[in-house]
């Protein structure tokens, strides 16, 4: 040490790189004065502490009040969501295993997606950068976004950049960055508000159905959201298929990205708030364009009279 300055040895991990200059070594010598803390060393190097979850000095795990001598290694961590690291300081001082996401405008199916599989799933197709951050902030929600500056802004609480583009590989990038298989609880989530369902009696589900489902099923479940019924239409074993393939971490390549099978619909009266147990509109944008029925786009991608005109050629 030497005129009131000491010399660190500092170590950032995984995304914290990101926020030092382009080209600099991620394990650096950082010159400070004496008397300075861990916070303040990561505030002069344009580090948020909401992105910072773990630090060890020599080994030991500090808060950001820990004084630094000269010499000392210091090793920053960014948020442990897909690892248990329960016996050491954890700097903000909140668990992470209770998850919980607000997706960007542009990730609506991921979101339904970690519905369909029981997670608290936040999403708002008219949200902005602002309000994504401040529902971050103060519900504890990691920001689930594509956009790097959205995600670079400092007072964001946790965050994480999605990189695959299709919704089916997005789900299982975030399963996996977060391990989230072993906390999966499928189909107890409305797909459409995000409130955990309950279970309701078929007495009390009866009157507020059609034709004879209250008759034909015995189980059934309501939104205390948004007032659907939801039950185990003609497609469940579909749905239950959807999970399944969702939950399978071996799981390398994944069908169609963002097909989903086609599941039970119907149309409920406008004074009888129902639906089967999924409607197709609870897993799908609801802003899209033209229905993702297979056989409506296999008939897109052969027009009519095709193979009339391939016989016609073969014959002749």
């Amino acid at each position: 040490m030497a005129g009131g300055r000491v010399t660190v040895v500092l170590r950032l991990y995984g995304e914290l790189n990101r926020h030092l200059p382009p080209g600099q070594c991620r394990c650096f010598e950082q010159t400070i004065d004496a008397g300075r803390c861990v916070g303040e060393l990561l505030a002069g190097l344009g580090v948020p502490a909401a992105a910072v979850d773990l630090v060890l000095v020599n080994g030991q795990s500090v808060d950001f009040h820990r004084s630094l001598a000269d010499g000392d290694r210091v090793s920053v961590y960014p948020a442990f969501q897909a690892l248990d690291i329960g016996p050491v300081s954890r700097l903000p001082g909140r668990p992470l295993r209770s998850v919980r996401f607000v997706a960007d405008v542009h990730l609506g199916r991921l979101a339904r997606y970690l519905r369909l599989l029981g997670f608290d799933a936040r999403y708002d197709t008219h949200a902005a950068d602002a309000e994504l951050l401040t529902v971050s902030r103060s519900q504890r929600r990691i920001l689930l976004s594509r956009d790097r500056a959205l995600l670079d802004d400092p007072t964001l609480w946790r965050g994480y950049r999605v990189r695959e583009t299709a919704p089916r590989r997005q789900i299982a990038e975030v399963l996996a960055r977060f391990d989230l298989y072993r906390l999966a609880a499928p189909l107890t989530r409305c797909l459409v508000c995000n409130t955990p369902l309950r279970p309701l009696a078929p007495a009390q589900a009866a009157p507020r159905l059609a034709d004879d489902i209250g008759s034909r099923f015995s189980t059934f479940r309501e939104c205390p959201g948004c007032g659907r019924i939801y039950w185990q239409g003609s497609h469940y074993r579909n749905l239950q298929r959807v999970v399944g393939e969702l939950l399978a971490p071996a799981q390398a390549a994944p069908r169609r990205a963002g097909r989903m099978p086609r599941m039970v619909t119907t149309v409920a009266a406008p004074d009888r708030p129902r639906c089967g147990w999924p409607t197709p509109a609870a897993l799908m944008p609801s802003a899209a364009g033209p229905t993702l029925d297979p056989r409506a786009a296999t008939a897109r991608r052969r027009p009519p009279g095709c193979h009339a005109r391939r016989t016609a050629r073969r014959s002749g």
